[in-house]
C-alpha cells in the first residue's frame, strides 16, 4: 500500500511537471510570434514614408518647376501616404503608445496645406510665392512631429522587444525547471522501482530460502520420525526377543526343581542322603540360575535411568582386577584364568563395586562362551593417561555382521541364541565404563577368539 502510495504521488508530480513544460512552450510560441510579427519596423516604415511624400511635396513646392499634374500626383502620393498611416490598426498602434495627438496635429496640417495647393493651382496664379512660401513655412512643424512620432515608435518596439525578451528568458528557465523537474522525477521513480525491484527480489530469495529450509526440516523430520519408527520396531523385536529368552531362562530351573520335587514325590523310597545331596546341588544350581537372572534384569535398570550416582571412591585397579578373577574361579570352577599384568598397582577414583560386576561379567563371558579347558586371559597395562583391561577367549567369537549390536540391550548374536543369557551384561557394563568417562571395545574373528578391552581415564570420574 505505501509503494502505490509512493507511485501516485510521483506520477501526480511528474504530470504537474509535464503539464508546466507545456504552457511554457505555448508561451514561448506566442513570444517567438509577437517578435516576429515587426510591428514596431511596420509602423516607422509608414511614418517614414509620409515624412518621405510630405518632405517630396515641399521640395516640389519650393522649386516650382512642377506642372498642376505632377503637383497633382505628390498630392494623391501625399493622401495614400496619410490615408496609410491613419488606417485602423496604425491609427490603434499610435494611440496604443501615446501619439494620437502628433498624429491629430499631422493630420491637421497636411490636410490644411493640401487644401491650400488645391486652391491655388485652381486659382493659377502668375506669381503666388508668396503664398507658396506660407504654405512651407505652415508645413514644417509637422516633421517635428513625425520625428516625435518615430521617436515613440521606436522607443515603444524597443520596449515591447525588452519585455518579450523577458517573458521568453522566464519561459526559458520555466522550461529548464519543469524539465529538472521531470528528470529528478523521473530519477526518484527509477531509483524506487530499483529499490522495490530489490526489495522483491530479497523477498523471493527470503521465501525461496524459507521454502528449502521448510523442505529439509520436513525431510529432516520424516527422517527422524523413520528412524524413531525403525527404533520402535527394533526395540519392540529386542523386547519380544527378551521376553521370549527371559520366558525360556526362567522356565529351564523352575522345570528342573518341580522335576525333582515330582521324583520324591512318586517314589520315597529313593529319598536316600546321596539323593537329597545330588537334588539339593541340582536344586541350588536352579535357583542360582533364577538369582542370576534376576540380577541381571534388575542391573538394567541401570540402563534406562539418566543419571546414577557413583560411589566414588579411590582403590587398586590392579587388585581389584585380581581378586575378581579369584572370586571367578572360586564361584564357577573355571581354573583356567591366566592373569598378565606389567603393573604392581595403579590407583583410580571410581565405584569400585560397578566396575568390578564390569569384569566378573567379561569373565563370566568368556567362560560360558569358550570351549573347556581353553585358557582366558586377563591383561592389565597402564601408561600416564589410561589403564587398559583386556579380557580374551578362544572361544566361538562374534560374527562379523553382530559386532555392531554387540553392546545393545538385549541383544545376543545368532551363534549364542541356544545359550542362556538376557542380553544385558554388555550394555550394561558398556554403561557403566561411559559413567566412568571411559570407553569399551571389541575384537573377535568367529570361532576363533574375542577380546573385550576396558579403557578408564586416570583422572577423577566427573
Amino acid at each position: 500500500m505505501r509503494f502505490r502510495r509512493q507511485y501516485l504521488i510521483a506520477s501526480i508530480v511528474m504530470l504537474g511537471f509535464v503539464l508546466m513544460l507545456i504552457y511554457a512552450f505555448y508561451q514561448l510560441n506566442r513570444i517567438e510570434r509577437t517578435l516576429s510579427s515587426f510591428v514596431g519596423e511596420n509602423m516607422l516604415w509608414v511614418i517614414n514614408q509620409t515624412d518621405r511624400e510630405t518632405r517630396n511635396f515641399t521640395d516640389t513646392l519650393l522649386m516650382g518647376q512642377e506642372t498642376a499634374d505632377a503637383m497633382s500626383l505628390r498630392i494623391n502620393i501625399l493622401e495614400s501616404r496619410l490615408a496609410l498611416l491613419n488606417e485602423k490598426p496604425q491609427r490603434d498602434y499610435f494611440i496604443a503608445i501615446g501619439g494620437e495627438a502628433r498624429l491629430d496635429a499631422i493630420n491637421q496640417i497636411i490636410k490644411t496645406a493640401i487644401s491650400q495647393i488645391k486652391a491655388l493651382l485652381a486659382k493659377k496664379a502668375p506669381d503666388n510665392s508668396a503664398d507658396i512660401n506660407q504654405i512651407y513655412q505652415d508645413l514644417r512643424p509637422v516633421f517635428v512631429h513625425f520625428g516625435r512620432l518615430g521617436n515613440l515608435s521606436m522607443l515603444n518596439d524597443r520596449n515591447m522587444r525588452g519585455h518579450a525578451n523577458d517573458q521568453q528568458a522566464h519561459t526559458i528557465y520555466l522550461i529548464m525547471f519543469a524539465v529538472a523537474g521531470m528528470m529528478a522525477t523521473a530519477v526518484s521513480m527509477a531509483l524506487m522501482l530499483i529499490y522495490h525491484m530489490r526489495a522483491a527480489d530479497k523477498a523471493n530469495q527470503q521465501l525461496r530460502q524459507h521454502k528449502e529450509n521448510l523442505e529439509e526440516q520436513i525431510a529432516q523430520r520424516t527422517a527422524e520420525l523413520q528412524h524413531a519408527l525403525i527404533k520402535e520396531q527394533e526395540t519392540s523385536e529386542i523386547y519380544k526377543g527378551f521376553l521370549t529368552t527371559v520366558s525360556h531362562q526362567f522356565k529351564t530351573p523352575i522345570f528342573i526343581i518341580d522335576l525333582i520335587a515330582q521324583r520324591f514325590l512318586r517314589n520315597p523310597e529313593d529319598i536316600t542322603q546321596e539323593n537329597i545331596i545330588e537334588a539339593s546341588k541340582r536344586i541350588r544350581e536352579a535357583v542360582g540360575r533364577l538369582n542370576r537372572i534376576m540380577e541381571s534384569t534388575a542391573s538394567s535398570e541401570i540402563l534406562s535411568k539418566a543419571t546414577v550416582e557413583l560411589k566414588i571412591q579411590r582403590f587398586d585397579l590392579v587388585e581389584m582386577i585380581r581378586n575378581a578373577c579369584a572370586y571367578h574361579a572360586e564361584t564357577s570352577g573355571c581354573e583356567n584364568t591366566v592373569f598378565k599384568s606389567n603393573e604392581v598397582s595403579c590407583f583410580f577414583n571410581g565405584d569400585q563395586t560397578l566396575l568390578e560386576q564390569v569384569i566378573l561379567n567379561l569373565l563370566s563371558n568368556a567362560e560360558k562362551y569358550a570351549p573347556e579347558g581353553l585358557p582366558i586371559e586377563v591383561t592389565i597395562n597402564c601408561d600416564k593417561d589410561f589403564f587398559c583391561c583386556s579380557v580374551k577367549d578362544y572361544g566361538m567369537g562374534i560374527p562379523a555382521k553382530d559386532i555392531d549390536k554387540i553392546f545393545s540391550r538385549f541383544f545376543r548374536a545368532d551363534n549364542v541364541a541356544h545359550l542362556s543369557g538376557t542380553g544385558l551384561g554388555l550394555a550394561l557394563s558398556k554403561q557403566i565404563i561411559l559413567m566412568h568417562n571411559g570407553r569399551i571395545t571389541v575384537q573377535s574373528v568367529a570361532n576363533q577368539y574375542s577380546i573385550f578391552s576396558v579403557f578408564l581415564p586416570l583422572h577423577p570420574a566427573a
